[in-house]
């Protein structure tokens, strides 16, 4: 995890395969990952507004789907693009298998 991290968060929604038991497990080794629970499954948007409810700023939020994985190296890509003073969002995804990642910012 890129140093510059400080946070991770994990919002289970109304998991009932092992995520949390995974989530858990990472986070006694690493105590940047945190994990939010919702016992019923409530979606994204709720869990988003789960973390928000936190009440801290974030100089960065990646929001991510249950079934993503991200790429090695594909945060400190995302991360790199915070740089530039006029990048306000940036999304990455991988296309193909031929390259190793892309990522783009948009204003």
């Amino acid at each position: 995890m890129p140093r510059e991290v400080e946070a991770v968060y994990v919002v289970s929604s109304g998991s009932i395969d092992t995520t949390n038991e995974i989530v858990r497990s990472y986070c006694e080794k690493n105590s940047k990952i945190k994990l939010l629970t919702e016992y019923e499954r409530r979606g994204k948007a709720s869990a988003m507004n789960r973390l928000l409810e936190l009440g801290e700023e974030y100089d960065v939020v990646i929001s991510m789907g249950g079934d993503n994985v991200l790429s090695k190296g594909a945060l400190d890509e995302l991360l790199k693009r915070f740089a530039a003073d006029d990048i306000g969002m940036c999304y990455h995804r991988t296309f193909g298998t031929s390259l190793k990642y892309t990522s783009a910012g948009v204003l």
